[in-house]
């Protein structure tokens, strides 16, 4: 399998004919913009959608997924962690070479400035590690003072 995308944003939606729309897509950093009167006060909520898409030479690969692990720390703490069952052979007849994995978490607290890392982790269904991706680079955790 081969990661095509990793991408993190406000708010991920299905539009008519199943193309997806990214709302406020990020870069390389998220940054609270705060006003003096509340700066420094931590931790902060934010609204995070994530998508992916994986790419399959073999479809046999895709049929053996047995779930989906997305986390992310900062700071090198653990600050997230969803797992996803993952039962490919109900949709055999419908899999195609590619995945798309699109999850919006509606509230992650982010604990403080600094670097977030994120990761996804395919499974096998006998629980063992088929793959590893990282969100390329780090995101930096930022708060801009307005002014």
């Amino acid at each position: 399998m081969k990661l095509v995308d990793f991408i993190i944003c406000d708010d991920i939606r299905t539009e008519i004919n199943n193309k997806v729309s990214l709302i406020g897509v990020y870069d390389d950093a998220i940054n609270f913009v705060t006003q003096e009167k509340a700066a420094n006060f931590w931790p902060k909520g934010i609204r995070l959608g994530i998508f992916i898409r994986l790419d399959f030479v073999d479809l046999e690969e895709q049929n053996e997924i047995g779930k989906l692990v997305i986390e992310s720390t900062i700071n090198g703490e653990p600050n997230l962690r969803m797992e996803q069952p993952l039962d490919t052979k109900e949709q055999k007849n419908s899999l195609l070479r590619r995945m798309s994995i699109s999850v919006v978490f509606n509230q992650i607290s982010i604990p403080k400035t600094g670097d977030m890392v994120l990761t996804l982790s395919v499974y096998n269904k006998n629980n063992e590690i088929m793959d590893k991706f990282y969100y390329p680079g780090d995101i930096k955790i930022a708060e801009i003072i307005a002014k």
